[in-house]
């Protein structure tokens, strides 16, 4: 049958709609499964049913029989035209799979491991194995696999989460994770990885300044980095980046710890004085007929 509907055309099976992304085409369920399956009786056509019906599964997320599928198909026999599918497919199929049992699927993460090809695809990996060694408890191997994420790609945009489209730095998603995890660490493992954060924070204050702004980035949730921040204020101030070194001690002026909270207080007040500011906040007087809203 064929129709008009608006910007949409319905002819053959295939429903044809153009919209501004340009034109995209849907295929009828029971069009698509009489394709199918008279692909699957003829020679050479079985690789496209099996990547064609894999993909279906995919849609709602039926990540075990998209791979029992794609793994019937055999790679000397397919199509060439179709490899890069069927790659696709698998690899949706694979991190899938592993997302959905992170403490386990332990075949599908060597898998997709082994589907890798670009730097981008590593990440992805890393990513993943992190996630689930914090799942699987293996608290030492997630934090140094987080370390390493932040090491390799600081500032590659990531998606947050599965569920979201908001994307962060990898370095700020990181220590995200990182701040999470530390609440869950063992009180043992905590002390250790405590006094190793210490040592790195004393380490970063002697080596250039974006060691240390990098260690701020990663690790601006953990005591540790207080000291290393103050170090950045400090050194900013001397420069004469002013304001740099004063949005540091403003984030220190917000710490738990009153002592901290005094220190850069005091830090920020003899700033000002020294260029002849006043260490009150200006007092704004709104005309009478301004509404703020």
């Amino acid at each position: 049958a064929n129709g008009v509907l608006g910007n949409m055309v319905l002819s053959g099976g295939l429903l044809l709609s153009l919209g501004p992304a340009g034109l995209t085409g849907f295929e009828q369920q029971a069009a698509l499964t009489q394709r199918i399956a008279a692909a699957e009786k003829q020679e050479g056509r079985s690789g496209w049913a099996s990547i064609k019906k894999a993909e279906l599964a995919l849609l709602s997320r039926d990540h075990a029989t998209a791979l029992a599928r794609l793994r019937k198909v055999v790679d000397s026999k397919l199509d060439p035209a179709l490899k890069a599918r069927w790659r696709s497919a698998y690899w949706t199929a694979l991190e899938g799979a592993v997302r959905a049992d992170l403490k386990g699927a332990p075949q599908e993460i060597e898998d997709l491991a082994s589907l890798v090809r670009s730097p981008e695809e590593r990440l992805k990996v890393t990513r993943l194995r992190s996630e689930r060694a914090v799942a699987r408890g293996d608290y030492v191997q997630a934090v140094a696999m987080f370390r390493s994420l932040a090491d390799q790609a600081p500032g590659r945009l990531v998606r947050r989460g599965e569920a979201t489209r908001v994307e962060v730095r990898m370095d700020r998603w990181v220590s995200g994770q990182l701040a999470d995890l530390w609440t869950r660490l063992p009180a043992e493992l905590k002390s250790q990885l405590d006094g190793e954060l210490k040592k790195s924070a004393t380490s970063v204050i002697e080596g250039p300044l974006a060691a240390a702004r990098k260690f701020v980035v990663v690790f601006g949730f953990h005591p540790a980095a207080t000291s290393v921040r103050f170090h950045l204020a400090e050194q900013a101030a001397r420069a004469g980046r002013l304001a740099e070194a004063e949005t540091d001690w403003l984030t220190l002026a917000g710490d738990r710890d009153p002592v901290v909270v005094e220190r850069a207080e005091a830090s920020l007040a003899a700033s000002m004085k020294q260029q002849g500011l006043s260490d009150m906040p200006a007092t704004v007087t709104w005309p009478a007929e301004v509404s703020i809203i």
